[in-house]
């Protein structure tokens, strides 16, 4: 960012927005700059006022002065309004930066005269090279603002910044990396600087000051992006083994497990973008994308996209800018997006009701979907795709759409075998055939009820379940394809010539049934 703002220093612009939680980072970026292009160093907040921070010369340290005076603090002027007193009073024959720190506050609510003001400052200042720069967590630009100031990218910590704080730490504590330095960046890829340095921090404390466990900093990094309620990082033992069938997505996903790799970095290999599960409800599409994850050998983590839409004017697309630039700045990673239909419901029809909020933050989204230069592969999960607008199912957003149908027999039998493995009894002991013909238009996740509902009625006589009482709890209740056959059958036709089948064994149902209208 250095080189940029240095450039639009020099070009003369007057307003400046720097949308970033890292408030310490952008003013050593910003005063770098100010040296580079020969300006003044001024910065601003509301609770010390303004100070001018003189660049270190020699062996003398940098100094910050404080223009501020009791006399000032003692007038009546409201904080914001005082600080553009301030730019107005640099002097006329320096070239300035001005750089006010929570700023962005006070544009949150209409102040017609606030924003006149501001814009006066900057027609002011553009006159004696003085350029003004809001440094803030959001981007929150009124439209009267937003013509006057230019918005610069400040982006997470790359992988060399995150060394300088890594080799901080390490030279601190007197730890040297034996192999391990590639596995703690990757584990510190994400957060703000602050945030980087916490984390190594107690990872140097629990570790009795030897060593760095990239495994804390992970662990650390769940517990901030959880907090922030839009990311999540999710850990299941789920694996390909765990389910039954869908052995065309299992190869197809094997064969991109490389991609992540650095010879396929040096191979010029296209990076994989993501794949859009959809079937009908309960197929196994999030338990498929917990495996995806685990078989790529990435963090696995879920965006809730109804998040993504706030109340605030400018705040929606604010969030999902910030979601984007921190799932880039995660590097390698699944991302998933639960129930795409859902969470995206309404763009198809959007109407100006909410001023076009949804297709602008939408928008954003696929955007970044088609020109994503990040490793990070999306997962999403769709059950009905008729709600889904046309620009976002194709090619170019995935690399592929795969349908889920209902589980054929033999694939019944594995599901059977897995999920009583997994409830900690032995398949060897049940009749999985004869559970598989029984369980006819059944998905997996009826599957895993019917098997954990078992177990109640058998604890409850103080028994252990078995393949009778399996068939008798199946024979009193019917499963959604049939409850709904209309509706399944509507998504099993959606799917033909449109959607890759996830399992080989259901191309010949596929070719069998007509085309749909």
């Amino acid at each position: 960012m250095k080189d940029k703002l240095t450039s639009l220093l020099k070009a003369g612009y007057a307003g400046i927005y720097i949308p970033s939680p890292e408030a310490q980072r952008v003013e050593g970026e910003v005063a770098a700059a100010a040296k580079n292009a020969g300006f003044a160093f001024y910065t601003w907040t509301c609770t010390r006022g303004a100070y001018q921070i003189k660049p270190a010369k020699g062996n003398k340290p940098a100094e910050a002065i404080s223009l501020t005076t009791e006399q000032d603090k003692e007038m009546m002027v409201p904080p914001h309004y005082a600080a553009l007193d301030k730019f107005d009073a640099l002097p006329k024959t320096d070239k300035a930066v001005f750089l006010m720190h929570g700023f962005s506050m006070f544009l949150t609510q209409p102040d017609p005269m606030l924003f006149q003001r501001i814009k006066d400052s900057l027609l002011a200042g553009k006159m004696c090279n003085h350029t003004l720069i809001i440094c803030g967590p959001t981007l929150v630009l009124p439209p009267e603002l937003e013509k006057d100031i230019t918005v610069l990218e400040f982006k997470l910590p790359d992988a060399e910044q995150i060394n300088t704080v890594l080799d901080g730490i390490c030279a601190s504590a007197k730890i040297e990396l034996n192999g391990e330095r590639d596995a703690l960046v990757d584990a510190c890829s994400g957060g703000t600087t602050t945030e980087i340095e916490n984390w190594l921090a107690l990872a140097v404390v629990e570790s009795g000051g030897k060593h760095i466990d990239a495994r804390v900093v992970e662990t650390e990094k769940s517990i901030t992006l959880k907090k922030a309620g839009l990311l999540e990082v999710i850990k299941t033992g789920i694996t390909f083994a765990d389910i039954g069938g869908l052995d065309e997505l299992k190869l197809w996903i094997r064969r991109r497990k490389r991609a992540f790799s650095k010879e396929a970095e040096a191979y010029h290999l296209p990076r994989p973008k993501g794949v859009c599960l959809y079937g009908v409800s309960g197929c196994g599409k999030s338990f498929a994308t917990n495996a995806i994850a685990n078989e790529l050998g990435v963090p696995h983590l879920r965006l809730d996209a109804g998040k993504l839409f706030g109340s605030l004017v400018g705040q929606s697309e604010a969030t999902v800018r910030a979601v984007i630039a921190q799932v880039e700045a995660f590097g390698k990673c699944v991302l998933q997006i639960e129930e795409l239909d859902k969470s995206f419901a309404g763009m198809k029809n959007a109407h100006d009701g909410d001023s076009g909020v949804t297709r602008r933050v939408v928008g954003s989204f696929l955007t970044w979907m088609q020109e994503k230069a990040s490793p990070a592969f999306i997962v999403a999960t769709a059950n009905d795709m008729t709600k889904l607008p046309p620009e976002l199912l194709r090619k170019g957003r995935w690399d592929e759409l795969w349908f889920f149908d209902l589980p054929t027999e033999s694939e019944r039998v594995e599901i059977w075998r897995t999920q009583i493995k997994r409830n900690h009894r032995k398949p060897s002991k049940f009749n999985l055939e004869v559970l598989a013909k029984s369980t006819e238009g059944w998905t997996g996740a009826e599957i895993e009820a019917l098997v954990k509902e078992s177990l109640y009625a058998a604890f409850d006589e103080d028994k252990e379940p078995d393949t009778d009482l399996l068939k008798t709890l199946a024979t009193s209740t019917s499963p959604m394809s049939k409850i709904m056959a209309t509706e399944t059958e509507a998504i099993r036709r959606w799917s033909i010539g449109k959607a890759r089948l996830a399992s080989s064994q259901h191309v010949a149902v596929a070719a069998s049934k007509p085309e749909a209208a």
